[in-house]
């Protein structure tokens, strides 16, 4: 059977919180670490301060800023804004404050305060008391540029009128000279002139007196208190902002990077031929991988168990439209349970009556015989060899009447050419007709061929994978090579789906009699397995 392509379903929200509650460690290492730093820069830097002179630009055609304020509908224009604000960082408003600090005239910050007409000037220093100083001679540079422009101006308006008024007197003078009476029309219409260019003078005179310039600083800069950065806290908020937004990034970009089998779904999107019978949760008693440890036997009630229990139940239910006697269980690579899955398995089965034989043909790195505490000085290899029958090889198993097992014996150094051979298939043979069951543990399918060899020896193949590290590709690849040798393949198993992955499963109502089997129902009928988030390591 060839898998099919995997096709990817339709994502949703329960889908993105299923990626960040697998990936929430990452998103929090990331947002501390973007935590870390901006305190760390905070940290290291000095106390600056910032210092703010408000000054109130002075409308066009208002005598001085006090009327600027009341000028009712005289208003600056956008373009006279920000003339003004370029003015004020220009060079001779510069060379002012340079006069003033005796020194180079820092630079500084000018903006416009919302729809008016104040702009503020800031700067910012390590010593408070300058920060003030700058904003303030530059706010006091301006209005006395403003001011001496006003001024000129206006003096050279008065000037103007000053002239005119002079050329009238002559042409009084010359009037009268000619003997023009003072009150002829000519002489008064002058003098007329001469009147109004003198109100208009007297009133320019006026206004320069007044006349503060174009601006004025409303609110003098202070010496601030506190500093205005660093802020760690503001800092630290806004790391936490980018460090999730970066975080959650990374999460989703990993997941789209992660090629293995995560849980039950990812499996029936990328072979939907081929049935997921069982997802088995992590078992949390099992902390050393390295040491057999048989889940149905320690933990019956446990959801690792009722797991097995439910396989159990789903391949006698695949057995009455198929015999299924001699099973074979492989995996795709190393460390993917299949071991593990076998020896339950067995237990499982030997508890409903039937007589189970579990065969060690995984050659390679044989351990089946220590999870049921059994010597290998006599097996499957003493057997083919002709060193000791059939009956000398199986071994019973302790408190467990139906089960038995037959040890790989001694290691061969060419296992496919030993499997391969018509001894071999003469010995299954045998096997089936003295047993029920007889359960195949073989060596992984992709490193080597000794599966494929087995597979038509077999009536089924069951294929175990495991969650979070069989790569999507291993399977494909191994349904691949099994497909080649028409292997018949009967379903897959899923070892250590955990509560992260979003489709945990609970037994809630299992309820154990004698031997472990579910009452309730009078059978042992199939319960979905919930997760344990302890780790688990599976041979």
């Amino acid at each position: 059977m060839i898998p099919a392509e995997d096709t990817a379903a339709e994502p949703d929200l329960r889908s993105y919180l299923n990626v960040l509650n697998r990936r929430k460690w990452v998103v929090a290492l990331v947002t501390v670490l973007c935590v870390a730093a901006a305190l760390g820069f905070s940290l290291l830097q000095s106390n600056k301060y910032t210092a703010t002179a408000e000054v109130l630009l002075q409308p066009p055609g208002s005598s001085n800023a006090l009327n600027a304020s009341s000028s009712g509908g005289l208003s600056l224009t956008p373009t006279d804004l920000q003339t003004a604000i370029q003015i004020m960082t220009s060079a001779p408003i510069q060379a002012a404050v340079t006069k003033k600090l005796g020194s180079p005239a820092p630079t500084v910050a000018v903006t416009e305060v919302g729809q008016t007409n104040v702009v503020d000037i800031s700067y910012t220093d390590p010593s408070p008391s300058r920060a003030a100083r700058v904003a303030n001679d530059y706010g006091q540079a301006y209005v006395t540029y403003e001011q001496t422009q006003l001024v000129d101006n206006m003096l050279a308006a008065a000037s103007q009128i000053q002239t005119r008024i002079n050329s009238l007197n002559q042409q009084i003078s010359s009037l009268e000279a000619s003997g023009s009476s003072p009150s002829s029309p000519q002489v008064q219409d002058l003098l007329t002139q001469e009147a109004s260019f003198r109100d208009q003078l007297a009133q320019l005179q006026v206004n320069t007196a007044l006349a503060n310039g174009g601006a004025q600083v409303v609110t003098p800069a202070i010496a601030p208190s506190s500093p205005s950065s660093p802020k760690p806290k503001r800092d630290a908020a806004i790391a936490v902002a980018v460090g999730l937004i970066l975080g959650v990034g990374i999460a989703f970009l990993l997941e789209y990077l992660d090629d293995t089998v995560r849980h039950q779904d990812d499996l029936r999107r990328l072979v939907p031929d081929l049935p997921v019978l069982v997802a088995v949760p992590n078992v949390g008693d099992w902390k050393n991988a390295k040491t057999a440890y048989l889940v149905t036997r320690q933990a019956p009630k446990s959801p690792a168990s009722e797991a097995y229990r439910s396989l159990r139940t789903s391949l006698q239910f695949m057995a009455m439209d198929k015999p299924m006697r001699l099973l074979q269980v492989t995996s795709p690579l190393p460390g993917e349970g299949k071991t593990t899955t076998l020896a339950n398995l067995a237990v499982m089965m030997a508890e409903t009556g039937d007589r189970v034989l579990v065969v060690c043909c995984d050659l390679r790195r044989p351990r089946l015989y220590q999870f049921f505490g059994l010597e290998n000085q006599v097996g499957l290899t003493t057997v083919l060899l002709g060193q000791a029958t059939l009956d000398q090889a199986i071994q019973p198993v302790p408190d467990l009447p139906n089960l038995s097992v037959l040890a790989p014996g001694v290691v061969p150094p060419n296992p496919s050419e030993l499997l391969v051979s018509d001894r071999t298939a003469e010995l299954f043979q045998e096997l089936g007709r003295r047993f029920d069951r007889v359960l195949i543990d073989s060596a992984p399918v992709l490193p080597v061929t000794d599966a494929s060899v087995l597979s038509g020896r077999v009536d089924g193949t069951l294929l175990v994978t495991r969650a979070g590290k069989t790569s999507r590709h291993s399977v494909t690849r191994a349904l691949d090579n099994l497909a080649q040798v028409r292997a018949p393949v009967v379903g897959l198993v899923l070892n250590g789906e955990s509560a992260e992955s979003g489709y945990g499963y609970s037994y809630r109502y299992a309820y154990y009699g004698r031997g472990g089997a579910a009452e309730g129902n009078g059978s042992a009928g199939p319960r979905l397995p919930s997760p344990v988030s302890t780790p688990q390591s599976f041979d």
